[in-house]
């Protein structure tokens, strides 16, 4: 079991090649926690990951028990955009995601919410230092 923490700059094809690397490690069943600008990339050890963007609470599932899901971001050199599906907030010791277009709720136990939440704190704290869009 693997478990690693780490800021990136953000540079152009930055956030599709991050989803490939924590996708990946979803499938090993390692933990890893990135901060990328305005973003936080997460996997776990159940094989999940997300996209989280902490400024707006919204998410986005990236993995489930280890299958990568369909997602929609469009990235360019300059920008990108993510079709985000859920809101997500951190209570406790639970990761709390509401569909947004079937208002499921799914309370998650289990994952590093402790350094997820400090890495989505950074990311605030840091500001956007990329230009990005959602579509909702």
């Amino acid at each position: 079991m693997s478990r690693s923490t780490r800021p990136l700059a953000w540079t152009a094809n930055s956030v599709a090649a991050e989803i490939e690397h924590v996708v990946a490690c979803a499938r090993r069943g390692s933990v890893h926690i990135v901060s990328l600008g305005p973003l936080v990339l997460f996997s776990a050890r159940s094989g999940d990951a997300w996209m989280l963007d902490p400024e707006d609470t919204l998410a986005l599932p990236l993995a489930r028990s280890g299958e990568a899901q369909r997602s929609r971001i469009l990235e360019t050199a300059t920008k990108f955009v993510v079709e985000w599906t859920h809101l997500y907030a951190i209570n406790g010791e639970a990761f709390v995601v509401v569909d947004e277009e079937t208002g499921r709720v799914m309370t998650i136990l289990g994952y590093e919410v402790d350094d997820v939440a400090k890495a989505c704190d950074d990311a605030r704290r840091s500001g956007s230092c990329c230009p990005k869009s959602s579509m909702r």
